[in-house]
């Protein structure tokens, strides 16, 4: 039996557990790098254990209908040490399972306390996927497939296939179908971080000054916490909130995505899910994370309004310095016409 036997053997026998932090914005970027696992490692069992930073893991929905994972678990980060305790106790017994042949870190801070356990009693490697000291200025999906890359794994070149059912089609152009107009604009108005967020009576100003000159359906996007700065923009500008349509899952979402024009919005989740639909993105991006480029979204075709400033990268999620953040200070005048002359390019297509 020759090296290339030996090799393919071993990754059928390969059982591996991924662990993740993160909703749905950490998800859309981490997928391809989790389709690239499962491309080199076709036979195996791989295990997901995702520590998810929402309340709801409604991201849950990206994994139901791939065949990457056999099994997902969702933990809740914890809030209290009796918490941090229950999870170690977790991870403790996975680490027992003696199951897994390797561990796929897709965090930058795995407690050391887990690592040692896993080094301790599964004497097998751990793989961290994701180093902020190791990363440059690039999107945090191409860093993870750089990482795996490195690690000798082969990138499939069907790596950015994204959900699309046909399920999923069929709601989305019912609901396309009982709109007025065929062009959509989605707004991705909202976010889980306030740092992150544009004012809403600077997106009406915006949203005023592009009906002037394209004629479409605003579509606002989000989560029920959204809700009231859609009800907003939608008393001024009309438009529909897309939670209150068919398309409620994460798959009919994306699949009404593609058939709209553009995202314009904040860094967000939607963001993510816009991107991966092909959407064209012009994002009003905060400044609080460094690299400057570690969340752009999927896409060659992206506008990013993003201000370098003295407090660049202090990672926050509420700017002591008002709000909107300084980093955010963008006046509806001061892109107003870089988005129409965007917009302009793909418009007819």
């Amino acid at each position: 039996m020759n090296e290339k036997d030996d090799s393919r053997i071993s990754k059928c026998r390969t059982r591996i557990l991924v662990y993740h932090v993160g909703s749905i914005g950490d998800t859309i970027v981490a997928l391809p790098a989790f389709r690239t696992l499962r491309h080199n490692f076709p036979d195996s069992e791989i295990r997901l254990v995702n520590l998810s930073v929402a309340e709801h893991p409604i991201h849950a929905q990206l994994y139901k209908h791939d065949s990457v994972f056999s099994r997902c678990t969702f933990w809740s980060p914890p809030k209290c040490f009796l918490q941090k305790i229950m999870l170690y106790v977790r991870f403790l017994r996975l680490t027992l399972s003696g199951r897994y042949s390797s561990l796929y870190c897709f965090s930058p801070d795995l407690p050391r306390t887990l690592t040692g356990f896993w080094k301790i009693f599964q004497r097998t490697p751990v793989h961290h996927v994701f180093l902020f000291k190791k990363m440059g200025n690039i999107p945090l999906w191409q860093a993870y497939l750089d990482c795996l890359r490195e690690q000798g794994l082969e990138i499939p070149d069907d790596c950015f296939s994204f959900p699309d059912r046909p399920e999923d089609r069929a709601t989305a152009s019912k609901l396309a179908d009982q709109l007025d107009g065929e062009c959509r604009i989605v707004f991705g108005i909202g976010g889980n971080q306030p740092v992150c967020r544009w004012p809403a009576e600077r997106y009406s100003e915006l949203i005023g000054s592009l009906r002037r000159k394209f004629d479409f359906l605003p579509i606002y996007a989000g989560g029920e916490g959204d809700r009231h700065l859609a009800e907003q923009l939608i008393a001024r500008h009309g438009g529909i909130f897309l939670p209150d349509t068919e398309c409620r899952s994460l798959g009919e979402t994306m699949a009404f995505f593609r058939l709209c024009k553009c995202y314009i919005g904040n860094d967000t989740g939607t963001m993510h899910l816009a991107a991966a639909a092909g959407l064209p993105c012009a994002v009003i991006m905060s400044a609080h994370n460094e690299p400057e480029r570690e969340w752009i979204p999927f896409g060659n075709r992206n506008l990013i309004f993003r201000k370098k400033i003295d407090c660049s990268g202090c990672r926050l999620k509420v700017c002591p310095k008002g709000d909107p953040a300084p980093c955010m200070a963008f006046s509806p005048d001061e892109i107003s016409e870089k988005i129409q002359n965007w917009i302009t390019g793909f418009w007819e297509n």
